[in-house]
């Protein structure tokens, strides 16, 4: 619908756009498009339908797949492929012992999935979502309105992981861990460091990498509700009652569904409440950590941030630890209620009691007071938080590399020599391991081989300004060179299509005409439409987006109603370009592509698509790309009129967000400068195009003066 009514910026058909009926957004449903969800008509808003999801393909899922679809924005949600709940009648034929012949109708099948649907449309059916009854934290439970405005008539949909559903890394607290895989990954670390053998390093570092990729099934995760007074009832994923024992619920928090009502009394419903918040929950690590890196050089006593998070129902006091390599730090925010050891301040460890109420969230600052600048800008942090739950002691764990994250002020000459590079520090990307297609865009291209591709590859990114332009340098491990793609500016979108006369052979090989019919518009395309941004089809070249606009001023809704702000995909995003190489048949050269600014509509660039006012003008800029003995080189410089907006923050001194993508035009070494942080998630609408699995765009970056 982006692509095709909505392209150049207009809202020409808005009018008559009443709803989207969408075949697989996951968490994205467009409910958060402004000019959608505040449309003004007799219809009222677009209403947004899910045609066809496939998510929930075994009965265990549906209840949770079809809530999370409604708190994602989806008015009417489907979530199961149809030929799995039952299967038609069909006509048949019998054939009688004496010749003749008896036409039957076998009768209609229904499958295991069946039950589970129908529970839904009893226990959900059209119900209104309210909200997620714990937004800071877990379990899942997702409440719906009683019909009528009954309280008594409520729902809520009880899940302790979605990840299961919808992908490891692509819903908010992706990498909480069971209180077993935190353990887990603490003593592998420890193994990690003594290690001296390659081979071992490997291996261990192999089973960290799959244990952060567990989900919580088959764990012994667990929730407990007190429920003596039979004031409300839980059934399982098909709609039969669970009976309490001991007046108590015992329930996985494994993924499986649950759905949780009133037993019809007043005061039913409240009391289910009040056992949710009061409720018991084990084997999850409370505390999720998160941390942002530093805004400056080590020199320069940088500050570095972690985010401590209550994720769960109870308090937690304990322990934390925090090391960052070789430095030395130092804990700010005294205020807050824990004790510093200034002691332990004089090494590089820092050791502190810190509690934390029930879903609370706390930032604390860390200032670096000695040490050195690391040659490749990776600082090893380590985060352990040690707590008491009951008589257990559990722990929460970070290990992450951390990075100076600064664009420095020096004016570039962009030629493709790098030494005066030298000196700015460099962002290390990796790509480990495969990378894999998007279920979106399995979904959206099911004509594509998607046979997966295997490779490693690192890359280094610098930025720096001047009063004229912001600088990027990008070196990539590439092997291949690639001879580029069309320039896109001169591209001719008439050529993609079917002309009015086409030829073919006969069986014969004698030509044949084939004209297309008067009055038909010749739409199919008659070869594969190269498009802008590397992916399509792949070639090398580089992507690069800005975050800059605050929420209240971002082009969609950062979030809806009820529901946490990143748990749906959004499009923080604010500009982008394309840094490509123009193949030789094509002229030559290099090509800045602007492919998002504010106000300029959201697109996939298709042949034939009307253009935007923000598209009339090529994008300003210089690009250099070299490749030379296993490198490619890309140099560029943006002016400052292209990105208005990041220069205003320039001028206040507050950083950017930025990311990055790395295309390869062999498709095994694609990489993302977030992609695996703590502080970002996959999310499909940072970069071009929509249906790649791209990373929130929430690395920062602060401006050295």
């Amino acid at each position: 619908a982006l692509d095709k009514l909505f392209c150049d910026g207009s809202n020409e058909f808005l009018p008559l756009f009443d709803f989207s009926s969408i075949h697989y957004q996951g968490l994205f449903s467009g409910a958060s498009i402004s000019s959608w969800a505040e449309r003004k008509h007799s219809n009222g808003r677009v209403k947004i339908w899910d045609t066809e999801s496939w998510v929930a393909n075994t009965e265990d899922r549906v209840a949770t797949t079809l809530a999370a679809f409604r708190a994602a924005g989806y008015d009417r949600a489907m979530g199961i492929f149809a030929g799995n709940i039952a299967s038609p009648p069909v006509n048949s034929k019998v054939y009688l012992p004496d010749g003749s012949v008896e036409k039957i109708l076998l009768p209609v099948n229904s499958w295991s999935v069946a039950p589970a649907v129908a529970a839904a449309n009893k226990l959900i059916g059209n119900r209104t979502f309210k909200e997620l009854l714990f937004q800071d934290g877990l379990p899942w439970c997702f409440v719906f309105n009683g019909n009528n405005n009954n309280i008594e008539d409520s729902t809520i949909v009880l899940s302790g992981d979605l990840r299961i559903l919808f992908g490891h890394d692509n819903v908010p607290f992706r990498s909480v861990m069971t209180t077993e895989q935190a353990k887990q990954i603490e003593k592998l670390q420890q193994n990690l460091l003594s290690a001296t053998n390659s081979e071992k390093r490997l291996e261990i570092t192999s089973s960290i990498t799959s244990l952060k990729q567990e989900t919580f099934a088959g764990s012994s995760a667990i929730i407990s509700l007190q429920n003596r007074n039979k004031s409300f009832l839980v059934y399982d994923h098909n709609g039969n009652i669970i009976s309490p024992v001991d007046g108590k619920y015992t329930l996985p928090l494994d993924g499986t569904s649950f759905y949780l009502r009133s037993n019809g009394k007043s005061g039913g419903f409240k009391s289910l409440l009040t056992a949710l918040r009061q409720s018991v929950i084990s084997g999850i690590s409370a505390v999720y950590i998160t941390a942002t890196d530093m805004n400056a050089r080590v020199k320069n006593k940088p500050k570095l941030e972690i985010t401590l998070q209550n994720i769960l129902n109870h308090q937690v006091t304990g322990l934390l630890s925090v090391s960052l390599g070789d430095l030395k730090l130092l804990l700010e925010n005294s205020s807050l209620s824990y004790t510093n050891n200034n002691e332990q301040a004089k090494s590089n460890k820092i050791s502190n009691t810190i509690k934390l109420a029930p879903y609370e969230k706390k930032r604390l600052t860390f200032s670096v007071i000695s040490g050195n600048d690391n040659p490749n800008n990776i600082y090893p942090l380590k985060v352990i938080y040690k707590y008491n739950t009951g008589d257990n002691k559990d722990i929460s764990v970070l290990y992450e590399d951390m990075h100076v994250n600064i664009i420095s002020k020096k004016s570039i000459k962009v030629d493709g020599n790098l030494e005066e590079w030298q000196d700015i520090p460099a962002y290390p990307m990796n790509a480990e391991g495969k990378i894999f297609a998007s279920m979106a865009e399995k979904a959206w291209r099911p004509f594509e081989d998607f046979s997966d591709n295997s490779g490693e590859g690192f890359a280094s990114v610098r930025f720096a300004y001047d009063n004229n332009n912001f600088y990027l340098a990008v070196s990539v491990a590439d092997t291949t060179t690639d001879n580029g793609t069309i320039n896109f500016r001169l591209r001719d979108d008439d050529n993609y299509f079917y002309p009015k006369t086409s030829y073919t052979t006969d069986n014969n090989g004698n030509n044949v005409s084939l004209s297309w019919p008067d009055n038909c518009r010749r739409f199919s395309y008659r070869k594969y439409p190269e498009l802008p941004f590397g992916t399509n089809p792949l070639f090398d070249n580089i992507q690069i987006g800005f975050n800059i606009l605050p929420p209240d001023k971002k082009r969609w809704h950062n979030k809806l109603p009820g529901i946490m702000d990143n748990l749906i995909d959004q499009m923080d995003t604010d500009y982008e370009f394309a840094l490509n190489k123009i193949a030789k048949e094509y002229g030559g050269g290099t090509e800045i592509i602007k492919l998002l600014s504010p106000n300029m509509p959201f697109k996939h660039f298709y042949p034939r698509q009307p253009k935007s006012k923000q598209e009339t003008k090529p994008a300003k800029g210089k690009l250099v790309i070299l490749h030379n003995a296993g490198i490619r080189i890309v140099e560029a410089a943006i002016p400052w009129s292209e990105i208005q907006e990041v220069y205003q923050s320039l001028k206040k001194s507050e950083p950017v967000k930025i990311t990055l993508r790395v295309n390869d035009g062999n498709g095994v070494c694609c990489m993302e400068l977030p992609a695996g942080r703590s502080v970002s998630k996959e999310n499909c609408w940072s970069l071009h195009p929509a249906w790649k699995i791209h990373w929130s765009n929430e690395i920062r970056f602060d401006w050295e003066k």
